[in-house]
């Protein structure tokens, strides 16, 4: 096609030369010659539109050919499923698995501040730990919202309040310790526990021991003795009782409780006035040792009003249930009030076996 359509083209010269030669020899009349050569251009012009046309159709079914698939293999049926991978799923389930718990431990611990060792107690409450009490059971001490109780004398916690007693009256110089108020940062660390069961172990060391309950908007120690709490130190402080009204024998021997009673509208204000430190100055006289239930420190101005007035403060820590700001914050708060801190107790401590176990153990079989 390329060569016939070179050829019509080169036709078409002479063509259109004798066309011209015959429109001039006419006078630019139109004439037979002129005709004839005007009749022939038409021809070589549709026969060379034909062949163009021809000439395109069939480069582009050559085209057409060229872009046809071919079958290279036939298709086979599989012989399993494509999806799921279940090998596949799985390894990368695990991978995926290890590498989101690591990080998700890792965000964890990085924002877990609660303590959990002795250490970073200490640390934080800037002070010695005087005892470390394991916990009690489901309603032991350091379980949380636990009721305050008094352990069996053959416990491992009560082995541990009796080294605290230790510990505590080794503080004692020329002047004996006679007013404590055993203190915590936050609700719910064991504080009240600490208090009753520390009474008996200083009680069994032949010591006159009071006990305070000096939480009078939520009292908790007439629970742990079993006796009523009518007539306390808010009917004492306010007028309404005399304090040998209020005072209750418990059945521990040498224990004594003044419970909290009635509050009254503003317990702040009845903790941390004259009339308080004159009932502190009287039992202390006519007791070996005076020990003070208090509200959660960081909670209310209760304890804050309170601290000033003591010979010494103990604060109860419970493992795992507090922050480390909190304790430090009430750290800054017994310093600023220049409260004569003695030290810490751990609640809920993590003891694989006590000295004591260990020594029960060794009695039971004969060692």
């Amino acid at each position: 096609y390329g060569a016939r359509v070179r050829e019509l083209e080169a036709s078409l010269v002479p063509a259109r030369q004798e066309y011209r030669a015959a429109v001039a020899a006419a006078g630019n009349e139109y004439s037979e010659r002129s005709r004839a050569a005007a009749d022939q251009i038409r021809r070589i012009e549709e026969t060379l539109s034909e062949v163009r046309e021809n000439f395109d159709n069939a480069t582009l079914a050559a085209k057409r050919r060229a872009e046809t698939i071919s079958v290279i293999e036939s298709a086979a049926a599989p012989s399993g499923p494509a999806s799921p991978n279940v090998p596949r799923n799985l390894l990368a389930g695990l991978v995926l698995g290890l590498i989101g718990g690591t990080g998700l431990a890792f965000l964890f611990d990085r924002g877990d501040t609660r303590l959990r060792t002795s250490d970073d107690i200490a640390e934080a409450a800037v002070a010695t730990v005087l005892g470390q009490i394991p916990p009690g059971g489901p309603r032991g001490i350091g379980r949380g919202k636990a009721r305050p109780v008094l352990f069996d004398a053959a416990s491992p916690q009560r082995e541990a309040f009796r080294r605290l007693r230790t510990n505590l009256l080794a503080l004692e110089g020329d002047e004996p310790l006679r007013t404590l108020l055993v203190a915590s940062a936050e609700p719910h660390e064991g504080k009240t526990t600490t208090v009753v069961n520390l009474a008996t172990a200083v009680a069994q060391s032949g010591r006159a021991v009071l006990v305070l309950d000096c939480d009078l908007r939520v009292p908790r120690v007439h629970q742990a003795f079993g006796i009523p709490n009518t007539v306390g130190v808010g009917d004492v402080l306010s007028g309404r009782h005399t304090l040998g009204e209020g005072i209750v024998q418990t059945g521990v021997p040498g224990v004594s409780v003044l419970p909290a009673g009635t509050a009254g509208a503003n317990p702040t204000e009845l903790l941390g006035s004259p009339r308080m430190s004159v009932l502190l100055e009287h039992v202390a006289r006519n007791f070996d040792l005076v020990l003070i239930d208090s509200p959660a420190f960081l909670a209310v101005a209760d304890s804050g009003a309170l601290a000033p007035q003591v010979d010494g403060v103990l604060v109860v820590v419970r493992r795992g249930g507090v922050r480390a700001a909190a304790v430090r914050e009430l750290r800054r708060q017994l310093t600023i009030i220049k409260a004569p801190v003695l030290g810490v107790v751990i609640t809920g401590a993590d003891l694989d076996a006590s000295p004591y176990e260990q020594y029960e153990s060794m009695v039971r079989h004969g060692g």
